[in-house]
């Protein structure tokens, strides 16, 4: 190997084409490598308070939670028991409940009568979806010292109970109020939101961390087979999550709306999961191929330098120590030619 060809262009000096210095390689890896830490930990804080804001700025999300829990069977019992208990002891007064039961009307057994009947009022649902929407606002965006009304609450259910149990209706005074929410009751949320906002902004600013390592890592496919195994992951915890969390926050509140409410909440969280898992199959995927044709290309670059053959520049110019015209030995035309 290595013997000359009298060839212009095998003979020609040939380029060595090698891979960056050990040095500048494994710096660049191991800045690549701190920067893709960085940018999987922002990119997991991402991901978590970007649905936690999404929850919280969303009251759509609350509305649907109370609807479902209000349509399961076995919550509807434990509102049943909670409305006709709001009833006898908010909308009824002590001295009227006694006269009542004194002359053989049972008001326990009417409010509990009456009870999923107003629950199943679309009135009702829809009033209490205000309440809830006006509770959300006063809680985690804009706070209020005034208390939430719930008059128009509290008529809906006067109006039921007067086509219900007329009699019933009449024992009901005017003026009180089915439940009595006010702003000392109410948690004030709108700091760690406003918080919340301005962390998910950085956050996501430092998710960039992901681009400049897979520009600054020598074999980017790398980078990205580290991504797409995040995206695996994040979209495994997140499904156990939706099926995991609802039983957790049931068992520790001791409700089963509790549960259900949670269960509406962290089912949108099933989409998500399975757009995870597909970009991370696809990522990793990519970077495996990409893996496969650079081990390809190295090991044709080994094999070429073990040969001594090495790829020519591209449109290079042959190279020729030779300042004349070539010297050749006269010819006797005279004689045909026998040997070419």
């Amino acid at each position: 190997m290595g013997q000359p060809t009298s060839s212009v262009y095998l003979d020609a000096s040939q380029p060595v084409r090698g891979p960056a210095p050990k040095a500048v390689r494994n710096i660049r890896r191991t800045l690549a490598g701190w920067l893709t830490l960085v940018g999987l930990l922002a990119l997991s804080a991402t991901a978590l308070l970007g649905g936690i804001h999404l929850v919280t700025t969303n009251p759509g999300t609350l509305v649907e939670a109370a609807n479902k829990t209000l349509d399961d069977p076995v919550v509807q019992q434990e509102l049943d028991r909670e409305m006709a208990s709001a009833i006898e002891t908010r909308l009824l007064d002590l001295d009227m409940s006694q006269s009542a039961t004194s002359i053989g009307f049972i008001v326990a057994d009417e409010a509990l009568r009456l009870a999923p009947i107003i629950l199943a009022d679309a009135a009702f649902r829809s009033e209490l979806e205000t309440l809830i929407i006006a509770a959300h606002d006063q809680i985690l965006l804009n706070p209020s010292e005034l208390p939430i009304d719930i008059t128009a609450m509290t008529k809906v259910v006067i109006d039921v109970i007067e086509s219900e149990s007329p009699q019933f209706a009449q024992m009901l005074p005017r003026d009180h109020q089915l439940y009595e929410i006010t702003t000392d009751s109410l948690p004030d949320f709108t700091g760690p939101v406003s918080l919340l906002e301005r962390v998910l902004l950085l956050t996501a600013l430092a998710t960039l961390a992901l681009p400049l390592a897979g520009l600054l890592h020598p074999h980017y496919d790398r980078i990205l087979t580290w991504i797409g195994r995040w995206a695996l992951l994040a979209g495994l915890v997140a499904a156990l999550a939706a099926i995991a969390l609802p039983k957790v926050v049931g068992a520790a509140t001791g409700f089963h709306a509790a549960e259900i409410a949670a269960q509406t909440v962290t089912t949108r969280l099933l989409g998500p999961a399975a757009l995870a898992g597909m970009i991370g199959m696809g990522l990793v995927t990519v970077a495996s191929v990409r893996a496969k044709r650079r081990h390809n290309e190295t090991s044709d670059y080994g094999e070429a330098r073990a040969l001594g053959l090495h790829e020519p520049d591209r449109f290079s110019t042959p190279r020729n120590n030779l300042t004349g015209p070539p010297k050749h030995d006269p010819v006797d035309v005279s004689h045909p030619l026998t040997n070419i």
